[in-house]
């Protein structure tokens, strides 16, 4: 009888090498499973199993004097998908749909133009949180926003993660805004800056695709503001946005015409 085959022994894993098994293999897993608030679905166990890099090597690599193990490795993890930006996806659809509505911008009736300007709103935002909270992406990057912004325990260097993501997130919106805006013949008041006014609305469309999920109806609110005064469907962010713009935008002096927002309070 022949010899059995002498076992090969396995290559051993750098320190590096082993970090990036687990934290690609925790993507997977989020993707798969999601995150609940508590940050716990998604375990170095997990990980562990699902990467095939051994316990200790890998309690090793996310060994720490004050945090324990698994905390680390959620905290990597999440960061390692934040930096990823799997947003873009959402910042590329708002684009097409700007596009798409501000074409209608093409007016010297400020009455006209005030209700272009409007229904530019309504349109980009329909149904834009209904979409935010079926996106994969953001059902994991929502939760870890909400847990970190309400629990005094969450890492720093996450808190500063999400910071980053969002100012990055802000300052490609703002194109839009400053686009829509001078299309409709108004500036912003001189006490605003345009990232404060993105900054403003991206917390507006953050807070509304969660309270969304308690208050189903607020997705979509009728009102009468059609071309002949015939109901519409409003999603609450885009009231919300309609408010903001309403106080934040003046008539721009230098514009050949300017919408007539006053439209917007009417009856």
């Amino acid at each position: 009888m022949g010899q059995p085959s002498p076992r090969r022994k396995r290559r051993r894993l750098s320190h590096d090498e082993a970090r990036s098994a687990l934290i690609e293999a925790g993507k997977r897993l989020l993707v798969e499973r999601g995150l609940d608030t508590g940050l716990g679905l998604v375990t170095l166990n997990a990980a562990i199993v699902a990467s095939g890099v051994p316990r200790a090597s890998a309690y090793r690599v996310f060994e720490r004097d004050d945090v324990d193990p698994q905390v680390a490795f959620r905290t990597e993890l999440l960061i390692s998908y934040i930096e990823g930006d799997p947003l873009a996806k959402r910042r590329e659809a708002a684009q097409l749909i700007a596009d798409d509505t501000l074409i209608a911008l093409q007016t010297d009736d400020p009455v006209e133009l005030a209700r272009a300007l409007r229904e530019a709103i309504r349109l980009a935002f329909a149904g834009t949180v209904t979409d935010m909270t079926k996106d994969p992406d953001w059902q994991i990057i929502g939760p870890s926003w909400a847990a970190t912004a309400l629990n005094p325990w969450a890492p720093e260097e996450l808190v500063q993660a999400h910071r980053k993501a969002d100012l990055s997130s802000v300052r490609n919106f703002v194109p839009l805004y400053q686009l829509a805006c001078a299309a409709g013949g108004m500036k912003l008041r001189p006490e605003l800056d345009w990232a404060t006014f993105a900054l403003l609305a991206n917390s507006t469309a953050n807070a509304a695709s969660f309270y969304s999920r308690y208050h189903p109806e607020l997705r979509s609110i009728m009102r009468p503001t059609g071309p002949n005064g015939e109901e519409q469907p409003w999603s609450h962010e885009a009231v919300l946005i309609e408010g903001l713009a309403l106080t934040s935008f003046v008539p721009d002096p230098d514009a050949e015409v300017s919408a007539d927002l006053s439209v917007w309070t009417r009856p």
